[in-house]
């Protein structure tokens, strides 16, 4: 069914909005708020249509020539056909959305977004996949596999080690390149447990190859220092934290006045690494834990819960209904959560915000650590 479809906004995850003849809102790949466009409807259902453009009528003023060739057929980036500055207010609208909209936050919570440094260039591990001779990322479906030549997105020393390093002419696989202060590396399974060298906000870490790190350090450092900020408002005595990774909030709360840190991970390497790290960093006393937030949770509740400022740093999934009851039923009062995920953070805030002593937000902020893509990070400051 081809209809004329005017687009009028762009929803979270990348999808471009317009309304049918019928009333339905319809979602689109590729679209630009001010298009007029021709559209194939692909999916009619019962709150929504899903279309495929087939012909630009009327361009939007606001739409560019994207950077990169395989904009349109690759599901990595959502938003290169649009200026940058379009894309981070677009974004803030979306979070606003979530937060706002939803009465999860007040309007004066909400802080201006940051930006990305650079919106190209910027991520420091790409995963490609190959089979036969063709490498490349898998298309929406998760199955279907384009050829990628060059992702410019990454670094570029990650773009030179991917584009030497031969495709197996046979066979299925995935390649993993990482690039660290040391340069890039194709990250396996033997070498996953090395340790690459970092710098947080000029703080030496380190972060074995193949553990979580975040992927756009030059953003994150913006991130940090929000962190820090927060951090030194509240001087708290005791710093805490659930998916702690290999320290790096940690790692910045040793440069306070914070008495004693603790952290848990389930990545057993990535808690000694963290230890190591702290080793020497301020003078806090440390303790990192091996364990499932939820279940490990009561180590913190064996603290001074009114003393400890308690951060958590889900991955994109968010945290645990168990884990929400848990800390709407503890002492804790005051709580960072750091998000990838603004859905799954609505949802948390949800769970958060009811039970005898309700979180409120105090602050939030927008930090685009991925430019050019449907997600971004943000940092909530939470008190009881």
């Amino acid at each position: 069914m081809e209809e004329t479809l005017q687009i009028d906004s762009l929803a979270f995850g990348g999808g471009a909005v317009g309304t049918l003849e019928n009333g339905k809102r319809c979602f689109v790949r590729g679209g630009v708020p001010g298009d007029t466009l021709k559209i194939n409807v692909v999916s009619d259902r019962k709150k929504f249509a899903v279309g495929e453009i087939s012909e630009i009528i009327t361009p939007s003023p606001d739409r560019i020539k994207p950077a990169c060739p395989y904009f349109g057929q690759c599901p990595g980036c959502s938003y290169l056909n649009i200026p940058y500055k379009l894309e981070l207010e677009w974004k803030q609208k979306q979070f606003e959305r979530f937060l706002i909209h939803s009465k999860l936050a007040d309007p004066s919570a909400m802080k201006p977004p940051i930006g990305a440094p650079a919106r190209l260039g910027w991520r420091n591990k790409i995963r490609f996949t190959y089979k036969d001779g063709i490498r490349g990322y898998l298309a929406e479906d998760n199955r279907s596999l384009i050829e990628i030549a060059d992702c410019q997105l990454a670094r570029l020393d990650i773009r030179n080690l991917a584009i030497r390093t031969p495709i197996p002419q046979e066979g299925t696989g995935k390649t993993t390149f990482r690039s660290s202060e040391e340069g890039a590396r194709i990250v396996t399974e033997e070498n996953a447990a090395e340790l690459l060298q970092e710098k947080i906000l000029g703080q030496e870490m380190s972060v074995p190859a193949g553990a979580f790190f975040q992927i756009n350090q030059e953003a994150f450092d913006l991130l940090a220092q929000e962190f820090l900020d927060l951090i030194n408002g509240l001087e708290p005595e005791i710093f805490a934290e659930l998916y702690c990774g290999s320290g790096t909030f940690s790692l910045l709360a040793a440069q306070t006045n914070v008495k004693k840190i603790l952290g848990i991970e389930l990545d057993r390497q990535a808690v000694k690494t963290a230890a190591a790290n702290l080793k020497g960093k301020g003078t806090a006393e440390k303790r990192f834990l091996c364990g499932d937030a939820s279940a490990m949770f009561s180590h913190i509740r064996k603290e001074k819960q009114e003393h400890i400022l308690f951060l958590v740093d889900p991955p994109r999934t968010g945290l645990a209904p168990d884990l929400c009851r848990k800390i709407n039923q503890s002492g804790l009062r005051r709580m960072i959560y750091v998000s990838c995920g603004p859905d799954t953070l609505a949802r948390d805030l949800k769970i958060l915000e009811t039970g005898e002593h309700p979180w409120r937000v105090v602050s939030t902020r927008l930090v685009d650590l991925f430019p050019a893509t449907a997600h971004f990070e943000s940092i909530t400051l939470l008190e009881r």
